[in-house]
């Protein structure tokens, strides 16, 4: 069915496409690269364009949407499981070069590690803790119960910690 059928779904989608750089900040903790990040967005708003007419009236359009770009990126993850690097831009520029070179290695070897977890652990902790949702919408965006993001959560923590220690067990959090 065409976009001008739901005129108010339409205005919802609207508003979701001007939030968009939010959702390129979700899709970049998944897939830790500004180009596929904005690719994934990208073909999630195409998709959800060409699938508006199976929303349901009452669900939100972004949270259909998020679920849609959560979906691209663990798909972009599967096609590419290789290490990918982060950008540079995400140290602060103000720190001295030497800092912003040590950070950049530590956030390279976590995104590493975090692409290691089994894909819906790493959902449930990027939502839950790179993009600060509750467990409630961190389950429903992920389509589970809300005691089975939790635990999902948990066990991505605790293999994040064992991955970590084991290649450097005096890692300590900034």
């Amino acid at each position: 069915m065409p976009l001008n059928h739901h005129p108010q779904t339409q205005d919802r989608l609207r508003s979701v496409i001007a939030a968009r750089d939010e959702l390129v900040r979700l899709a970049y903790r998944f897939v830790w690269n500004t180009s596929d990040a904005e690719d994934a967005v990208q073909a999630a708003l195409l998709l959800a364009s060409q699938r508006l007419d199976q929303l349901e009236s009452d669900a939100s359009v972004e949270t259909w949407v998020r679920t849609i770009v959560v979906r691209q990126c663990m798909e972009l993850n599967r096609n590419r499981r290789t290490t990918t690097s982060l950008d540079v831009r995400s140290a602060a520029p103000a720190t001295p070069i030497d800092r912003r070179l040590e950070l950049n290695e530590r956030q390279r070897m976590l995104s590493a590690r975090i692409q290691a977890l089994p894909e819906r652990q790493q959902a449930a902790l990027v939502l839950r803790h790179l993009e600060g949702l509750d467990y409630p919408t961190v389950a429903r965006l992920m389509e589970i119960t809300e005691s089975t993001a939790r635990g999902l959560v948990r066990n991505a923590r605790e293999a994040l910690r064992k991955m970590i220690l084991a290649q450097d067990p005096h890692w300590v959090e900034d």
